[in-house]
C-alpha cells in the first residue's frame, strides 16, 4: 500500500513538473486555432480561399480513401518527398523549388473531390509567372479564369493547414552538391519504395478507414452512433482515435505498475498522463504517401 501512494505521488510530481514553466518548450506558432478545426470551422486564408474539412459522410461518398487522400498530394510533399521521382525525370531536387513542384503536382488534383476542402478554386487553371517584388524577381501561381494568386506565403499558410488537419507532413529536406552523395540518397531512395511497394503488396501495416471506425464504433469510449458519425469532421475522428489509445496505454500502464510485475523505471513519466497531448505527426493510421505513386 505506502508503494502503490509512493508510486501515485511520483505521478503527481511528474505531471505538475510538465506543466511547469520550465517544462514548457517554445513551438511554432501556427497561425490557426486547432479547437476551431477540432469543431469543423472554415479555414478563411483571404476572400477567395477557404478551406473546408472532409467529413465521414464524405470519404464515404467517394470511390475510394485515396481519391480524398490524393486531393492532399501537393500540400504534403517537398523536393526531398519527391526527389526521386524528380531525379528519375532528369531533374535535380536541389535545384527546384517547393513552389515549383507544387505547380507541377496541382495540375492532377481531380477537381471533383478537391472542392470538397477547397470549393470551386480549379487547380488545374493555375500557371507559374514571375513578377516582380521590391527590385527582385519571385515566381507566383496565377489563375486568369479565377483572378487568383497563390504566392508563396498563401501556399505556406494552406499546406500548415492540411498537414495538420490530415496529420500528414513531408519529410526534412536533404540538399546536397555532392554527386556523390546525391546518388548514395537516391539508391537509398529507391530501395525504400521497392520495400514499401512489397508491404503495400502484402497488406502490411496498413489500416483502412473501414477498420478504424469499426473500432471506434466498438470502443466503450464512443459516444457516437453509426449514422452521427457520418457527420463528423475527419481531424475530430482522427484525433479522437488518438485519444483512445492514449487512454488504453495509459491504463495498461498503471495496471503494469499496480500489479508490480513491470519494470517501469524507463518508462517516460509523461506516458502516465492521460491528459497528454496528442502529438500531431502521424496518426498511427493508413495515410496517403505522396512519393509513392
Amino acid at each position: 500500500m505506502a508503494e502503490m501512494f509512493s508510486n501515485n505521488s511520483f505521478i503527481q510530481q511528474t505531471i505538475e513538473q510538465q506543466l511547469s514553466d520550465e517544462q514548457i518548450q517554445e513551438v511554432e506558432e501556427l497561425g490557426f486555432n486547432p479547437l476551431k478545426m477540432y469543431f469543423g470551422e472554415d479555414y478563411v486564408i483571404n476572400e477567395k480561399i477557404i478551406i473546408h474539412q472532409p467529413s465521414i459522410q464524405d470519404f464515404i461518398d467517394s470511390n475510394s480513401e485515396t481519391d480524398i487522400y490524393g486531393v492532399i498530394t501537393p500540400f504534403v510533399s517537398n523536393t526531398t518527398a519527391y526527389r526521386l521521382q524528380l531525379w528519375d525525370i532528369g531533374i535535380d531536387w536541389n535545384k527546384i523549388s517547393n513552389l515549383e513542384l507544387f505547380s507541377i503536382l496541382i495540375k492532377s488534383i481531380d477537381f471533383e473531390y478537391s472542392r470538397l476542402i477547397f470549393g470551386d478554386i480549379d487547380f488545374s487553371t493555375f500557371n507559374l509567372y514571375q513578377k516582380k517584388i521590391s527590385g527582385d524577381t519571385v515566381l507566383t501561381l496565377y489563375s486568369q479564369e479565377l483572378d487568383l494568386e497563390i504566392d508563396e506565403d498563401t501556399r505556406n499558410k494552406m499546406c500548415k493547414y492540411i498537414q495538420f488537419m490530415f496529420n500528414s507532413f513531408p519529410p526534412e529536406e536533404e540538399f546536397t552538391s555532392n554527386k556523390t552523395l546525391k546518388q548514395d540518397l537516391i539508391n537509398k531512395d529507391r530501395q525504400k519504395l521497392i520495400q514499401k511497394k512489397k508491404e503495400v503488396s502484402e497488406n502490411k501495416n496498413q489500416q483502412s478507414l473501414l477498420s478504424m471506425i469499426a473500432f471506434y464504433l466498438n470502443h466503450p469510449g464512443c459516444h457516437y452512433k453509426k449514422n452521427e458519425l457520418r457527420e463528423v469532421g475527419y481531424f475530430e475522428f482522427m484525433y479522437n482515435i488518438q485519444r483512445l489509445q492514449i487512454y488504453e496505454s495509459t491504463r495498461a500502464l498503471f495496471g503494469g505498475m499496480y500489479s508490480g510485475m513491470c519494470d517501469l523505471s524507463k518508462v517516460d513519466p509523461n506516458e502516465f498522463n492521460f491528459m497528454r497531448d496528442v502529438k500531431i505527426t502521424g496518426f498511427l493510421l493508413l495515410k496517403f504517401d505522396a512519393a509513392d505513386e
